[in-house]
């Protein structure tokens, strides 16, 4: 009984909702642009080129122009960079030529060395995977073989292993 009344009072609802005599369902009610206040009429020549709007009381128009600057002849100078107020002109001073080269040959050196050493440092820590890789080869020749599933097993437990170690 509970159900044929739930389906009954869907059944209604549904009915009010499509006729649009439901109290919350509103009907769309558009205005145009033009009726609107405010609104003026788009004023099109006879030759059917469009002109600026006239009118004296637009003010759109007058906010979009760039009004005039005071100061637009007026040169205006870095103090900084004219060298005035005790500021030190050897900023200013042409460097010597020996000197710089000396400085460049030297970077270049240090430049140098450093890749050297970094290339020296690489090939040691090659060098010592390789022998750790050649140590863990040796070590898994000796072990004794193991079924495929007590290997799994064992990988399995180093990996829990792993995990938990840093908690």
């Amino acid at each position: 009984a509970s159900q044929k009344s739930t389906q009954e009072e869907a059944k209604a609802k549904l009915a009010a909702a499509r006729s649009g005599q439901a109290a919350g369902v509103l009907k769309p009610s558009a205005k145009k642009a033009s009726t609107l206040s405010g609104a003026g009429k788009l004023s099109v020549p006879s030759g059917g080129m469009l002109r600026k709007p006239t009118g004296k009381n637009n003010k759109s128009m007058n906010l979009l122009k760039k009004k005039p600057t005071t100061k637009t002849s007026a040169l205006r100078i870095n103090k900084l960079s004219t060298g005035t107020g005790g500021t030190n002109n050897s900023d200013v001073a042409f460097d010597d030529i020996e000197t710089m080269q000396k400085k460049e040959a030297e970077e270049e050196a240090a430049k140098v060395k450093a890749a050297e050493d970094a290339k020296k440092k690489k090939e040691e820590e090659e060098a010592k995977k390789a022998a750790a890789a050649a140590a863990a080869a040796k070590a898994e020749a000796e072990k004794p073989k193991l079924s495929t599933m007590e290997t799994n097993m064992a990988k399995l437990q180093a990996m829990n292993g792993d995990f938990f170690s840093d908690f």
